[in-house]
């Protein structure tokens, strides 16, 4: 059984407090760098929340930063 975060959506012992349904944002940058058109380097910022107590309580949610490299074949 895979485990989940518990600041993602509630804790594990109190199932009853565990919101599935949460807002899902990605954001995407990619750099180049002149003279290397295959290769880049992309950040994503992926954040998910309960939009102010829209679709979920306050505070219910995560932020991550990823970095990685991108080579177009």
């Amino acid at each position: 059984m895979p485990r989940y975060p518990g600041y993602e959506d509630g804790p594990d012992n109190d199932p009853a407090r565990r919101y599935r349904l949460q807002l899902l944002a990605l954001f995407d940058l990619e750099w180049r760098m002149a003279g290397y058109d295959r290769l880049s380097i992309i950040t994503r910022v992926h954040h998910r929340s309960g939009v102010y107590g829209l679709i979920a309580p306050r505070h219910v949610g995560s932020n991550f930063l990823a970095a990685g490299l991108r080579f177009k074949f």
